[in-house]
């Protein structure tokens, strides 16, 4: 059995703190910190964490547009599927959730994109 560990950290952004994930140098997850799967977890440091912060406070900043993160983001496949589709929208603009279930292929998959 081989023990996995995963390093997290707190963030305080303009959207309000975020729980930071990270497991084997890979960013798996951002939560809000009122996020009901959040469970409460020690905070650990790692360099993924930090540049993750950095980028961050690019972000939030204006200073950046896109991010460069290693991400193993854990989901069911539908998800996966979501999260591929978001990627693909531009920086600074928007999306209608109706044009989302679109792009997935299927119109009646809007409440589940959403």
């Amino acid at each position: 059995m081989v023990d996995i560990l995963i390093h997290t950290a707190h963030y305080s952004s303009p959207l309000g703190i975020l729980q930071l994930l990270e497991e084997d140098e890979k960013l798996t997850a951002v939560l809000f910190k009122n996020d009901s799967s959040l469970k409460e977890t020690e905070s650990t440091s790692s360099a993924v964490l930090h540049e993750t912060m950095r980028q961050l406070d690019e972000y939030f900043s204006g200073r950046r547009k896109t991010f460069d993160l290693t991400l193993n983001p854990s989901g069911t496949g539908f998800q996966q599927k979501v999260w591929q589709q978001l990627l693909q929208i531009p920086f600074a603009e928007t999306i209608t959730y109706l044009h989302l279930a679109k792009r997935l292929g299927n119109v009646k998959s809007i409440r589940a994109a959403a």
